[in-house]
């Protein structure tokens, strides 16, 4: 885009000093858009009018064509004036707008690369255990961003104790998504259950700190018949 506006402020720049200078006039031809054409060419095509019905004469005088020719060239130029100025005046502003962009461009460029690359604490793959007053779960969380101050966490269940869901050991388990809010990381997650001890759905939520590559705290498991407390540890592996 910073290309394209200095290539749109280079055409505008040349267009300024061709009209500042008189070497050009704006042209309304309808149903065309009106465009700029150089006052030379504007002279060669009165002039070549005017010979053309010169020349059908039986005793044409071609200088006195030419003259003709160039005195009413002259008449429309003067004549298209008022419009050119205008144009001019457009141009300039236009200048300003496509130097202006350009200028607000290349400064966000510059703070881009000005900034350091922050590193995303959080994305990665991650050791985690989940204990709650009956059983716990070992995990392995793969962490990946989903935006701004956003995580989505992926379970692959390691190891538990719980009795129902040992055979799992090895499966995805349901995901969590993770949110930053303020100094803390609010965690949750939603999945159907076929444990005989807490048939049906769940909701697990829960806040977590992060603290020197380490993530830990306490939320609520809320079942279809059983609601209970959950605890929430994990480490992320070294890359």
């Amino acid at each position: 885009m910073i290309e394209h506006f200095r290539k749109l402020e280079e055409a505008r720049t040349r267009i300024i000093a061709d009209l500042e200078a008189g070497r050009v006039t704006l042209v309304s031809d309808p149903p065309d858009w009106p465009k700029l054409i150089k006052n030379d060419e504007i002279r060669d095509r009165f002039v070549f009018e005017f010979l053309l019905r010169e020349a059908k004469r039986d005793n044409p005088d071609y200088q006195l064509a030419i003259a003709d020719g160039e005195k009413m060239a002259q008449n429309y130029i003067r004549g298209r004036q008022n419009v050119t100025r205008a144009y001019l005046k457009t141009a300039k502003e236009e200048l300003i707008t496509f130097r202006s962009s350009r200028q607000k461009l290349q400064g966000r460029l510059a703070n881009l690369q000005a900034k350091p690359v922050q590193k995303d604490p959080l994305s990665g793959t991650w050791q985690a255990r989940i204990d709650t007053p009956f059983s716990w779960y070992d995990y392995r969380w793969d962490i990946t961003s989903t935006g701004s101050d956003t995580w989505k966490i992926e379970q692959t269940l390691l190891d538990t104790n719980h009795g129902f869901h040992k055979p799992m050991v090895g499966q995805k388990y349901h995901n969590y998504t993770l949110v930053k809010n303020g100094s803390q990381y609010e965690l949750r997650g939603e999945e159907v259950d076929k444990n005989p001890g807490n048939p049906g759905s769940f909701l697990q939520t829960g806040t977590l700190t992060l603290k020197d590559g380490s993530l830990s705290g306490e939320g609520v498991h809320k079942g279809t018949a059983l609601t209970h407390w959950i605890k929430f540890t994990a480490k992320k592996n070294k890359q």
